[in-house]
């Protein structure tokens, strides 16, 4: 009976502080930081960011009626700096979100936001300029 005691308490000991491990949490199951220590951002500048949208976009600028007009866009920069979910949030023309989303996707070179010195996930919610062609 002394032997099966020991015996329970042992395999109860064990079960009682043995640890599971979980997978490591993709991407999709991490954290959105809205507010962060470090805000991520282009590595060459965002004045670099705005020539690569307006290189790559292919929106026709007749559509352009108003002098100016502006596009405010929202995306996750990644851990890894990559871009993913772009979102217009308020658009003055339309005719052009697409090619504005499609332009952003293509964007490389993120520097991601930190907390605490730890690299998360977080949003940047940025202005675009549009200017009518000449």
């Amino acid at each position: 009976m002394k032997h099966l005691t020991t015996l329970l308490m042992l395999l109860f000991c064990m079960h009682s502080f043995s640890q599971t491990l979980k997978p490591s949490p993709t991407s999709e199951e991490e954290p959105i930081y809205e507010t962060v220590d470090k805000v991520a951002y282009y590595m060459a500048g965002y004045g670099k960011f705005y020539e690569s949208i307006q290189d790559n976009m292919i929106c026709q600028r007749e559509k352009i009626k108003k002098k100016n007009l502006e596009i405010l866009l929202r995306f996750i920069v990644e851990r890894d700096g990559t871009i993913s979910n772009p979102e217009i949030l308020k658009s003055d023309l339309s005719a052009c979100n697409a090619s504005v989303l499609q332009a952003v996707k293509g964007t490389k070179g993120w520097i991601p936001g930190k907390i605490n010195g730890r690299v998360v996930r977080s949003y940047v919610t940025l202005p675009i300029h549009l200017q009518k062609a000449k």
